[in-house]
């Protein structure tokens, strides 16, 4: 198995971790974090509710926006961070 959980390496990126060392990043996890710091730095949404959370393996993404009732609330699950980005979707539906 690759280092890169099989990924090809041409679509992979490179990476440095403090603690870890060099690490290996697809393209699918390096855009689900440019799109959240352009989140959080204002770029999409001027109000908004984001929580991430990790537990037993899975990460659950909640995103809301006013007046963060449930039909402005939307919601991913993954295995990992990218997976549950791109996984939100509106809890309504």
């Amino acid at each position: 198995m690759r280092a890169n959980g099989g990924k090809d390496a041409a679509s992979a990126l490179a990476c440095y971790h403090p603690n870890h060392g060099r690490c290996i990043m697809t393209e699918d996890e390096a855009e689900a974090e440019v799109q959240l710091l352009e989140l959080v730095r204002g770029n999409d949404a001027e109000e908004f509710k984001l929580t991430i959370e990790r537990e037993a393996g899975a990460w659950n993404v909640t995103l809301s926006t006013p007046p963060h009732d449930a039909r402005h609330k939307r919601r991913g699950v993954g295995t990992t961070f990218a997976e549950a980005w791109h996984g939100i979707a509106p809890l309504w539906d």
